[in-house]
């Protein structure tokens, strides 16, 4: 939607200046006066302008938050309104300051906080926005919130370990391959140099160097072509729905991360879904807020599969038998529909999983940390091979 710059005065003769999300310049005129303003000019912003609203985003954390301090007033009984106002005076996200006070004035022109919210689908996820709903209806809101509090904690604990598996590797190989190009381009060049006026005859593993930084400094713009083409054909794959598909497989199928990134997505898909049943949720409708709300593309078209499957009258366990899920997932699924308690063990399998994946980052960090070593230092042995060979040779000849 559009935003809109206002000046209006309120029944005092002030002049009160504000930003606002609307459809229309009406629509915004029609707010200001039901909230007992007068508008005297409203303006839509130039899309070359500064906006506030464009290109910011609101982080896992900045949500957490919000849910926190929105429980606190919630449960202590102070009305909506007022609540988002102190909430929206202390949020220090500048975009989601904005957000929280368009959503006020929302509220206060006759929404309901759920319908307030939905405006911002890429801040308030479905599930969310599904809990909130039936926390509404229900008159449970507290409560959900509560669960989403749970929820959201450990999905930012989960986001960490994941990232911290991810980035560890990532820094070691640049490190490494920092210093592999430091001593092909600079120090290699003169010790060969050195070597070559030894008049000695070259061993295979000396020659085999020399070529290979020979080559390497004549061609070494051949890798950036190739990391640029890699880096455009991700880039285009993911535009389209077949190529964000087969990154997503690529990413659960990696040895050792993939298997790390898989379990952090059973953990959210077991975690989300016991969120939503537990809400009030209908299980169809959940499975179809899990499809929209999961990243991964190849999960993602298993639910959409077994959402279809339940809308056709297949049990639980029978309509996911199509997503990568482990035997234990599926057994403590099998286990919650015939005991009726499946929100309990779905959240006993999110709390497996999520455990699991900080023992998997561990253990990775441990395998990886010594595998990057030996093959650089076999690499490293293999330099000095080549560089010593020779000269231990004429040595030799001079004693």
């Amino acid at each position: 939607m559009p935003e809109y710059t206002y000046l209006a005065v309120d029944q005092g003769g002030k002049e009160i200046k504000g930003e606002l999300v609307a459809y229309s310049a009406q629509e915004v005129q029609k707010r200001l006066t039901e909230i007992g303003l007068i508008p005297v000019d409203v303006r839509r912003k130039t899309k070359g302008g500064f906006s506030l609203f464009k290109g910011k985003k609101v982080k896992r954390r900045d949500l957490l938050t919000f849910t926190i301090q929105f429980f606190t007033i919630a449960d202590s009984g102070v009305p909506i309104v007022r609540g988002l106002e102190e909430i929206g005076a202390q949020m220090k996200n500048p975009y989601f300051k904005k957000v929280i006070f368009d959503i006020k004035q929302r509220i206060e022109l006759g929404e309901s906080l759920s319908q307030a919210l939905s405006h911002y689908p890429k801040i308030f996820p479905n599930y969310y926005l599904g809990a909130i709903k039936t926390g509404e209806e229900s008159g449970k809101l507290t409560e959900i919130l509560r669960d989403l509090i749970v929820f959201l904690e450990k999905q930012e604990a989960l986001a960490a370990e994941l990232k911290q598996a991810m980035t560890y590797p990532i820094f070691v190989t640049f490190a490494l391959g920092g210093v592999a190009i430091f001593y092909v381009f600079i120090i290699l060049p003169k010790v060969l140099e050195l070597v070559s006026q030894l008049n000695q005859k070259i061993s295979g593993p000396t020659r085999l160097l020399m070529d290979f930084t020979n080559t390497a400094r004549q061609y070494w713009y051949l890798p950036l072509i190739g990391i640029f083409l890699l880096v455009f054909a991700v880039l285009v794959a993911r535009k389209h729905e077949r190529g964000r598909y087969y990154l997503d497989l690529i990413k659960i199928k990696i040895p050792i991360l993939g298997n790390i990134v898989l379990k952090a997505i059973l953990a959210r898909f077991a975690a989300n879904l016991a969120l939503l049943l537990r809400s009030g949720v209908e299980i169809v409708g959940a499975f179809q807020m899990l499809g929209q709300t999961i990243g991964n593309s190849v999960i993602r078209e298993g639910i959409l599969l077994a959402m279809e499957n339940l809308k056709g009258g297949a049990s639980i366990t029978e309509a996911i038998a199509g997503l990568p899920l482990t035997p234990f997932i599926l057994s403590m699924i099998t286990i919650g529909e015939e005991t009726g308690r499946l929100e309990e063990e779905l959240s006993k399998v999110a709390n497996y999983y999520e455990k699991d994946v900080e023992r998997a980052t561990k253990q990775a960090i441990t395998l990886l940390e010594p595998m990057m070593l030996i093959i650089f230092g076999i690499g490293a042995a293999g330099v000095f091979i080549a560089v010593l060979t020779p000269i231990y040779d004429a040595i030799s000849k001079l004693q």
